[in-house]
C-alpha cells in the first residue's frame, strides 16, 4: 500500500474555479497549501 505524502487538514478559500486546501507533509511535518483547479469539459 502506497503512504499518502500530504494529510489534508482543512479548506483556506474558494473560488470559481478552485478550492484551496491547507495539507501538512506526512514525513517532514511541514504546512502547504494546495490548489484543487476544477476542470472544464472537452
Amino acid at each position: 500500500m502506497e503512504e499518502q505524502r500530504y494529510e489534508v487538514m482543512h479548506v483556506l478559500g474558494s473560488g470559481n474555479f478552485a478550492v484551496t486546501k491547507l495539507a501538512k507533509n506526512t514525513k517532514t511535518g511541514e504546512l502547504v497549501a494546495i490548489k484543487y483547479i476544477e476542470r472544464g469539459n472537452k
